[in-house]
């Protein structure tokens, strides 16, 4: 909420939507890259955090478990790769510079959040409520 919506301005800044359409491309790009990281924080909040929220109560909730989780969770990061290839092929070669690299350190600070909070899932959260449901279940070993 904080990032795309500087990213999104500076990128149009930077692309002149006027002469290529490439740059409304690369705009519609990030909006739907926006909604696809919402989509993932809006399914954790609402299913995995609840899910791990009733673990935590000491039930144990039959229609999900964190391996269905773990099975579809995929770096969300990865598309900033592809954006800033597609920035630095196809921007104008007369961009305004600033805005250019407030674009580009703005993706890659991004980028690495979104790294470290899948690393986080993936090598802490994941295997945390892995054993959380197995001691709840009786199967703990």
């Amino acid at each position: 909420d904080f990032r795309r919506p500087r990213i999104r301005r500076n990128l149009y800044d930077v692309l002149d939507c006027s002469e290529s359409e490439v740059g409304l491309l690369i705009l519609r790009f990030v909006d739907e890259y926006g909604q696809e990281v919402r989509k993932h924080m809006e399914y954790e909040e609402k299913t995995v955090f609840k899910y791990v929220e009733a673990l935590l109560r000491g039930e144990a909730p039959k229609n999900y478990q964190i391996s269905t989780f773990s099975k579809h969770h995929d770096k969300i990061s990865e598309k900033l790769t592809e954006l800033k290839n597609i920035i630095i092929k196809y921007c104008p070669p007369k961009a305004n510079t600033i805005s250019l690299n407030a674009a580009l350190f703005d993706i890659y600070a991004c980028e690495e959040g979104l790294d470290s909070h899948c690393e986080i899932e993936d090598f802490l959260f994941g295997p945390a409520i892995w054993k959380l449901e197995r001691r709840i279940s009786g199967n703990e070993k």
